[in-house]
């Protein structure tokens, strides 16, 4: 051991002690052994600022420099000493370390000797080692002075621990008691700083609690006293400490327990302090109390009344005592707490009437006074009165300085007040009372009602009596007077003295006037008086003949029917239900007698039925169309049912088919193939007809038993039937029935019938074809109007053998411009055979006949309006066409005789588009009724009826017109309205014609240019069509093109050879688009496609309709027209004498190179038509050439080609061109070109 080594430090901790103890404890003596100096040598000192630094961490670098005159190291030495804990330690001494430099050591920077600095570096903190204060000294060795610069702190961070609670209230406190708590942290550096906190994290202010560390403890101790309170019940508190070692926004904490605060309860009343709320509801007054513990009684006290209710809640039904001071009181074992609240009942008047004068019984002309009170909470505010006779005051007190019996009744006085309610409801509040005064008086003005003012003989009479309104006071009496009775006498029974009068049987004699008079004590009012007819009805005394038969053309036939009554009857005639038109008729006339009066009746006494005679008269030759049923009715009052006496006349005559033609003068029927069919023929016919059923000549037999007829196969299949129409006249049915329908059962077929009665037989065409498509409805017209209803009916045509409804289709009329606008959308209206109705109408004044149309009565419409309709049919198959559209309007207005004035100015405005009308002399219930004179028709309809309320007179969006007409009508009736009011707009011409005249320009120019385009086309397209042909057929087709000359008539005639091909067979032909795309434009009817017919019709027409040799389908080259002609006429004349010689042959039978042209359907080849026998001065056959499609139709013959034999049909065309004469054709020795096409 090295003891001189021990010495020496022995020495120098014994030096630092000095010095510390100098520096720390100073004494007036520095008469040590190395005196301290206080001048300062140093230039850089390590006291500057506080270090801080974490265990374990690079610690920081404590800087000490000198002034150059202390670097002298032979004089002066520097020294690093450090006190922790208090404790005084020498880390160097000059450039000697005395802790060694160690990773987690010091690190001595000595470079005294160049710059003055004597640095100390802290490698690794430690908190035992290095927590404390670090000086730099200076040791003059000569002097033994010595220098010491001022200390560096140096801060090792050590997290404190989590505090905990030491100090709380384990028991209940009371409010207001002072509570402490104390929260203690252990370690830590720096000592931690504490922070207490409400448990809603609000901060504890600061003066309610210290901190004090204890350093030999190593604790940290905050100490919190506070008064509690009771919000702190159940609150707890925190403790929470932070020193710099934690993180910034770290916190270390603890709470105490909840604070159990005991308190008196603090009571809250719900729904407020103050309440207004009106009388009668029921409010809910709620106690609530807030207390620990909680109360354990609850009590309601009214203070005004000392009303008590012990419960939490009190549900009031409020009374106006209830106004006033409501206090709660809630109490537990801490103490009781108590809250009020103020209510305030409002209500409304009540209102109290007293009579201040008089009596409520007063006599007229007495004075009444009547006082008013009310009682109300806010007090009322008005007061007013009413009352009988129109009586309206104001105020409290009614006064009536002379009473009547306008007075009697009710008077009312009503009061009324404001509640002050916050809320939007509606605070007025009114009451009222009323009084009756009963005004004595004698009663008002006699009102006589009868259940029936006319009555039968027999029936009872009653007649009830009462005044008018006032029966009077005291209550009425009455009597009555009667037929016979002067005006100041009544019946003295006790049924004369009574409000009712009753007569059990009524006699002719008890026709007359019937008075009653009510009275009572204080006089007699004003009588009434009623007039009673009592009727004897009407009775046929001579009634018609049950039935009559009568000759066809018999004169002088009449009819006779009389009857007997009171009042006089009135007979009028009817024939199969519809009344005869005797005034418009030149058929019928009726001649009326009157008779005398029943024998024995006198007239001066009383009334006597009264006997007519009525006499029809057929003022023309009797025919089949006057047999029907005939009535004569009679009728003379309203509660007497009228009575008839029917006589069915029957007329001989021929029979007269019934069947509607429907079709080319054809009536219709239809089946499928393998359905029942019914063929029904309809006949008038007096003695009973014969009817014979034919086919293409061939009379039908009916059933198994019949003999069979030559040419019908089949007679079996058909059955016959003749059965009379039920409820008509001489009319029967002859029904022809097959059972199971084929295909060749489709034709025409003929009923015949006849009777004896005259020569002449009747027969209808009956075209029985497959179901199909309806026929469109007939005779559609308009009936009947008036001024606000058409009446619209049609006749339906034949159903195509299926169920049919109809469609009608209505739009209204634009009265601007005669036509439906665009805007307006049809009306459709659907008929079934269950939703029809019919109506049956004499057809004219010279026919006895009616006939029976479908109607629809259109209503709810302006006078002087127009509709638009149009009826079709639809049915299982589809629908037909519409009928044309047609125009129906309503009638104008009658005027109203003069009690409503027309307009005396109307003014059109035409650029403001408004119409004026002046002066207005009606508002309410009346309007302007305007009119328009149409642009398509000139024709005068009505706009609008414009409503003449809140109005000046002008009525905006009137369109333009020619003419105007205004009328003033009243709303509810139209019908009832003033003389019109007519105007011309000057200058509706001069704004219209401009634009009129340009429309026209344009129309006409585009109508030309397009006439023009399809001429050239046409053209062109011919053309181009004929050399294609030309070309095709090579060069053997030139000079081909032939034209011969018909009278006068130029027809082309294309000339070529059996082996060109032209096939008889239609199937084979090389058939063209439809017409519309490819006809020549020769000849055109109405845009139909039987164009091929109607050209050979006309042809046909030249010859007479005889169609006598049908053309070859080959036509004779030849070059020499005279040639081919003497050809054709050799022919025609051989055939002529093969059909004289055998006549039996038809001309319809033809040779197998020949073939008749259809009348419906033709091929687009070159045919032969006809001879013209007498038109055609050449004679012989013309050859037409036809490019014209057409189409098939329903009566054409499959293929295109009728077969040997067959009928030929009707061709429609026929009737038109044989109305056209010759000339027309041609015969004026003009050229006229049939038909130039090429093949």
């Amino acid at each position: 051991m090295n003891f001189n080594f021990i010495g020496r430090e022995l020495l120098l901790l014994f030096l630092i002690y000095n010095i510390f103890c100098a520096n720390f404890k100073v004494s007036a003596s520095e008469s040590a052994t190395f005196p301290l100096q206080t001048s300062r040598p140093f230039t850089i000192e390590p006291g500057e600022e506080n270090f801080l630094a974490r265990e374990g961490e690079p610690g920081p670098l404590l800087n000490c420099s000198v002034a150059e005159p202390f670097r002298d190291r032979s004089r002066y030495e520097l020294e690093w000493t450090k006190v922790v804990e208090d404790r005084p330690k020498l880390i160097s001494r000059n450039a000697l370390l005395y802790t060694p430099s160690a990773p987690d050591g010091y690190q001595l920077f000595d470079n005294v000797a160049t710059d003055g600095s004597y640095n100390l570096r802290l490698l690794g903190v430690q908190f035992e080692r290095d927590n404390g204060r670090f000086f730099c000294t200076l040791v003059d060795s000569g002097t033994q002075t010595q220098w010491l610069s001022e200390p560096a702190r140096v801060v090792v961070l050590v997290p404190p621990q989590t505090p905990s609670i030491t100090t709380q209230p384990t028991e209940a406190v009371r409010e207001g008691d002072l509570a402490t708590f104390r929260c203690e942290s252990t370690g830590g550096n720096p000592s931690p700083h504490f922070q207490w906190l409400f448990d809603n994290k609000t901060k504890v202010p600061e003066g309610w609690y210290i901190e004090r560390p204890e350093a030999n403890a190593g604790k940290s101790i905050s100490t919190l006293q506070m008064h509690v309170k009771s919000e702190h019940n159940g609150a707890y508190m925190l403790c929470q400490i932070w020193n710099r070692a934690l993180k910034e926004g770290e916190r270390l904490q603890t709470h105490t327990e909840r604070l159990n605060v005991l308190y008196a309860p603090r009571v809250k009343i719900l729904p407020s302090s103050e309440l207004n709320v009106e009388e009668g509801q029921v409010v809910p007054l709620i106690c609530k109390a807030d207390a620990n513990p909680q109360p354990t009684q609850f009590q309601w006290t009214h203070i005004p009344t000392g009303e008590q209710h012990l419960s939490r809640e009190w549900h009031l039904a409020l009374k106006r005592i209830h106004t006033g001071e409501f206090r709660c009181t809630a109490t537990n074992p801490i103490d009781t707490g108590a809250g009020t609240i103020r209510l305030t009942v409002l209500y409304g008047p009540s209102v109290r009437i007293i009579v201040a004068i008089g009596t409520d019984n007063p006599v007229e002309g007495e004075r009444l006074v009547l006082e008013c009170e009310s009682d109300a909470n806010p007090r009322v505010e008005a007061v007013s009165w009413s009352g009988p006779g129109g009586v309206k005051q104001n105020g409290s007190k009614l006064v009536i300085d002379s009473i009547n019996r306008a007075h009697a009744g009710n008077f009312t006085c009503t009061s009324w007040n404001t509640l002050p309610f916050t809320s939007t409801q509606s605070s007025v509040r009114t009451g009222s009372s009323s009084i009756f005064i009963d005004v004595r008086r004698r009663p008002g003005p006699a009102i006589i009602s009868a259940k029936r003012l006319v009555v039968n003989i027999g029936e009872p009479i009653i007649l009830s009596c009462s005044t008018d309104g006032d029966i009077g006071n005291p209550p009425a009496k009455f009597k009555w007077g009667g037929p016979g009775m002067n005006n100041d006498q009544f019946g003295k029974e006790s049924q004369w003295n009574k409000a009712i009068l009753k007569i059990p049987e009524a006699k002719l004699g008890d026709n007359g006037l019937y008075r009653c008079l009510p009275y009572n004590d204080i006089g007699q009012a004003e009588e009434s008086s009623v007039r009673i007819m009592v009727v004897e009805p009407a009775r046929l005394i001579r009634p018609l003949l049950p039935t009559r038969t009568l000759s066809s053309n018999s004169v002088d036939v009449q009819i006779e029917c009389e009857a007997r009554g009171f009042p006089r009857p009135r007979i009028f005639w009817l024939k199969d239900g519809q009344e005869l038109p005797l005034d418009s008729s030149r058929l019928w006339a009726v001649q009326e007698h009157r008779e005398a009066t029943v024998p024995g009746c006198n007239q001066q006494r009383e009334p006597c039925p009264v006997t007519v005679k009525s006499s029809l008269q057929l003022v023309h030759p009797t025919s089949w169309t006057d047999k029907g049923n005939y009535a004569c009715i009679a009728e003379n009052s309203p509660t007497a049912e009228a009575v008839s006496s029917i006589m069915a006349i029957s007329v001989v005559h021929e029979p007269i088919i019934l069947n509607q033609k429907l079709s080319e003068g054809m009536a219709m029927a239809s089946a499928d193939i393998g359905e029942k069919a019914k063929i029904v023929c309809l006949v008038s016919a007096r003695p009973e007809p014969r009817i014979i059923w034919t086919r293409d000549g061939v009379e039908i037999a009916g059933g198994n038993t019949a003999a069979f007829k030559r040419g019908i196969e089949q007679q079996h299949r058909y059955r016959l039937s003749l059965n009379r129409v039920s409820g008509a006249i001489d009319e029967f049915e002859s029904v022809l029935s097959l059972d199971s329908v084929e295909e060749h059962d489709y034709g025409i077929y003929v009923c015949e019938a006849s009777n004896g009665a005259g020569r002449r037989k009747s027969s209808v065409e009956i075209r029985f074809q497959p179901k199909g498509l309806p026929q469109t409805p007939i005779f559609a017209k308009q009936l009947q109007s008036g001024t606000d209803w058409i009446l619209l009916g049609w006749r339906p045509g034949f159903d195509g053998g299926e169920k049919q409804t109809l469609e009608l289709e209505l739009r209204a009329v634009d009265p601007f411009t005669g036509r439906p606008s665009s805007e307006s959308e049809p009306e459709h209206i659907v008929f079934g055979s269950g939703n029809w109705t019919t109506l049956s109408l004499f057809l004219n004044d010279d026919s006895a006949l009616t006939e029976t149309f479908l109607v629809y009565n259109i209503t709810k419409l302006r006078p002087a309006s127009s509709v638009w309709y149009r009826v079709r049919a639809r049915n299982s198959r589809g629908t037909s066409d519409w009928t044309a559209i047609s125009t129906a309007s309503c009638e104008d207005v009658n005027e109203s005789g003069g009690d409503i004035q027309a307009p005396e100015s109307v003014v059109y405005l035409t650029k403001e588009r408004n119409l004026v009308v002046q002066p207005l002399k009606y508002s309410a219930g009346h309007c302007a009724l305007v009119y328009a004179a149409s642009s398509e028709d000139g024709q005068m309809r009505s706009v609008n009826c414009f409503p003449l309320t809140d109005s000046d007179g002008s009525f905006s969006d009137i369109m333009p017109s020619e003419r105007f007409k205004v009328r003033y009508c009243t709303v509810d009736d139209l019908r009832h309205c003033s003389a019109p009011m007519k105007i011309f707009v000057d200058d509706y011409s001069s704004a219209n014609s401009f634009w009129m005249l340009t429309l026209i320009i344009v129309a006409v120019c585009i109508i030309s240019a397009s006439i023009l385009i399809v001429l050239i086309c046409t053209r062109q397209r011919l053309r181009k069509a004929a050399n294609a042909q030309l070309r095709a057929r090579g060069p053997a087709a030139k000079g081909a093109m032939k034209r011969i000359t018909l009278n006068g008539a130029a027809i082309e005639r294309i000339n070529g050879k059996k082996q060109n091909g032209y096939n008889t067979n239609s199937s084979s032909k090389n058939t063209p688009v439809n017409g519309s795309q490819s006809d020549s434009g020769v000849f055109t009817l109405g845009g139909n496609n039987n164009s091929s017919s109607a050209i050979a019709s006309a042809v046909i027409a030249l010859n007479g309709g005889i169609n006598s040799k049908s053309c070859e389908r080959d036509v004779v080259d030849s070059n020499d027209p005279s040639e081919w002609k003497e050809q054709q006429q050799g022919e025609h004349q051989q055939q002529q004498h093969q059909s004289f010689d055998d006549p039996s042959a038809s001309q319809h039978q033809l040779s197998p190179n020949q073939i008749e042209p259809s009348f419906d359907e033709y091929s687009n080849d070159p045919f032969l038509l006809q001879e013209f026998t007498n038109a055609n001065s050449l004679g012989g056959i013309v050859c037409v050439e036809n490019s014209l499609h057409q189409n098939s139709s329903a009566e054409s013959t499959p293929g295109g080609i009728r077969q040997f034999g067959q009928q030929r049909p009707l061709n429609p065309y026929s009737k038109f061109f044989n109305e056209f004469s010759s000339a027309f054709l041609g015969g004026n020795g003009e050229n006229f070109d049939v038909g130039i096409t090429p093949p």
